[in-house]
């Protein structure tokens, strides 16, 4: 049973909303207004609000207050003029809709009940789900939010998809493509999953949990890595990919925010197999016709939405390298279009103002793996990571500083 908070002072708006909420058994909690609300805040657990705009202290000190206190708990505005008006109430990603009163119990309905399917993965932390005890949230994205949890004394890291994302064929594609694969790639350097399936509707998969950061959290952090932490980095992804791409498999979405990077350890997982591909398999993931990656990491061929083999992936670790080294990417333009035909015909070029002095030998490689014609570059990843391993030992002998 869903639980829904509503903010409002007065008994017949408080009454209106309890009846139809009744309706269909969603349980209510009354709060009176914005200390009363973030004081029951700290009690119960809601699964959605509703918040009467004319409720005292309804302002933008309460909804900084609730980001703080409940950051993922959504809500459901009611307000006599539209939000537009209402500066302070624009970039609150917790304000889910906005309805204008009077209110009708069917749109309230209909509201509440959309807002619950969008949401039914969010606000998750500490209650069982698939088998696991949910501790927190780690991340949200575009293939679901992924939590970290217990199953028994193990740590795992559970991703959930939202219900609604059912209703989106591309997302059951990308779940089902990703549970098929993922169970075949048995590596240290790629996440195990433990279980797949479906719970209250909702689909997920269970994963061993990293102790880690993406790559792109880093750079976006520190902006670049030294060169040899950045070889040793792409080492790890050579040795991992080789997997998938000895069993016929293409990552086809290699970049730094699908590394996961332990620093103590020196340690990395490649994560994220949603798209990826079947060499023999003439099917993408959005539809035959549609490309499908991100533009900034992907080969040319990608670009030309043409069968793809392991070089592709090459060339998406070699921009995903040139950005460690560097703090920028190679191709990336205003827009998606201009960023591919860049990849097809612009030429490869190194900043002319480097944030570090790279090995020229260094240079050699990356220019290797981003070569516009696939025939041109490494073969395969074990060739890459033996390369990569050779010049790093010679720096190191030659005593190159770091």
């Amino acid at each position: 049973m869903k639980t829904i908070m509503i903010v409002v002072e007065d008994s017949l708006s408080l009454n209106f909303y309890n009846d139809a909420l009744m309706i269909e058994e969603y349980q209510t909690i009354s709060a009176l207004n914005a200390q009363d609300t973030l004081k029951k805040l700290r009690i119960y657990r809601p699964d959605l609000m509703i918040v009467n705009m004319a409720a005292s202290g309804i302002q933008e000190e309460f909804f900084l207050s609730l980001k703080r206190l409940s950051p993922n708990l959504p809500v459901i505005l009611i307000s006599g003029k539209a939000v537009e008006n209402q500066p302070e109430m624009q970039g609150y990603s917790q304000i889910y809709r906005v309805l204008a009163t009077p209110v009708r119990q069917e749109d309230l309905l209909n509201c509440v009940y959309q807002v619950l399917l969008e949401t039914a993965n969010l606000n998750m932390e500490q209650r069982e789900f698939a088998g696991c005890y949910i501790e927190s949230m780690i991340e949200i994205g575009g293939s679901g939010v992924v939590y970290k949890g217990k199953r028994g004394n193990l740590s795992v890291a559970i991703k959930i998809l939202p219900p609604i994302a059912l209703q989106e064929q591309h997302q059951i594609v990308r779940f089902q493509r990703e549970a098929k694969i993922m169970p075949q790639l048995k590596h240290p350097n790629i996440i195990e999953i433990l279980q797949v399936g479906y719970e209250e509707s909702m689909p997920y998969i269970v994963m061993s949990y990293f102790q880690g950061e993406t790559v792109q959290k880093i750079l976006n952090r520190e902006n670049y890595l030294s060169w040899e932490e950045a070889i040793e980095i792409t080492i790890q992804i050579a040795q991992g990919m080789s997997v998938p791409h000895r069993l016929g498999i293409v990552h086809r979405d290699i970049k730094p925010s699908n590394i996961l990077y332990n620093r103590t350890q020196k340690s990395i997982k490649i994560i994220d197999f949603g798209i990826a591909r079947e060499i023999n398999d003439d099917q993408t993931v959005t539809g035959r016709n549609q490309i499908v990656g991100t533009p900034d990491y992907m080969s040319p061929e990608q670009c030309q939405n043409q069968i793809l083999d392991g070089t592709s992936d090459i060339y998406s670790l070699g921009i995903t390298l040139y950005q460690m080294i560097t703090g920028d990417l190679p191709f990336s333009k205003k827009n998606s279009v201009r960023t591919m035909m860049a990849h097809l015909h612009e030429p490869f070029a190194w900043p002319s103002c480097s944030v570090q002095k790279i090995p020229r030998s260094l240079q050699n490689v990356v220019e290797k793996m981003l070569e516009k014609k696939k025939q041109n570059r490494y073969s395969d990843m074990e060739s890459l990571k033996n390369e990569l391993q050779t010049l790093l030992s010679n720096l190191k002998q030659s005593g190159a500083s770091f």
